[in-house]
């Protein structure tokens, strides 16, 4: 357990540099958090692994655009929100029932699976092929690193043991990664709409 609280500034700061204290900050005071929200909501706890990496990316993206007030509340009131409002988004597309009382508002259910997941589906196939049109301008480690995670669909954790890395580790390369490839996928006119 952490026993420095960091400030907004120095956490904004961190994310920028790819700080690992600051990653493995965030992992032991939200990624539990994360994927409690998850499971408890239709998901699983890879789905919550994977939100925890897409909201971090998702700070990393509006820090750099300078929509980041390091002046404003507290840190984890913006990272959970941020977390609420991805995975609800995210079920809504998949039409998966949400409980949303831990949100402050009444259960509700969201019908008609068949189109969600066709469109779920295509998404993903267009997501690899993108992947795999710019994973060849990747260095050698992290074309590895993206075929396990991508399609070999190895969680981060089995990724680790294989490499020899701890879990935290893993998580940034992971993340150093996927901002890479985001990067090239947003130049590719064929892809951008994707980052839309």
């Amino acid at each position: 357990m952490f026993e420095k609280n960091y400030t907004n500034q120095q956490i904004a700061k961190g994310i920028i540099a790819c700080d690992d204290k600051i990653y493995l900050y965030l992992v032991e005071c939200f990624l539990k958090k994360v994927i409690t929200h998850v499971c408890r909501n239709s998901g699983s706890r890879e789905d919550g692994e994977e939100l925890f990496d897409d909201v971090v990316l998702s700070i990393f993206e509006k820090i750099q655009d300078g929509k980041f007030d390091v002046n404003g509340g507290a840190f984890g009131g913006y990272f959970m929100t941020i977390v609420r409002n991805k995975w609800l988004d995210h079920l809504r597309k998949q039409h998966r029932v949400i409980h949303t009382e831990d949100l402050d508002v009444t259960s509700q259910t969201i019908s008609g699976y068949d189109e969600g997941e066709l469109v779920a589906e295509e998404i993903y196939l267009i997501q690899l092929r993108a992947i795999s049109k710019h994973l060849q301008h990747l260095k050698k480690d992290e074309q590895e690193f993206m075929r396990m995670y991508y399609y070999a669909k190895q969680s981060l954790k089995t990724i680790a043991e294989y490499l020899g890395i701890t879990d935290g580790n893993a998580r940034v390369k992971h993340l150093r990664i996927k901002e890479k490839l985001r990067k090239m996928i947003a130049n590719d006119p064929e892809f951008s709409i994707l980052l839309t």
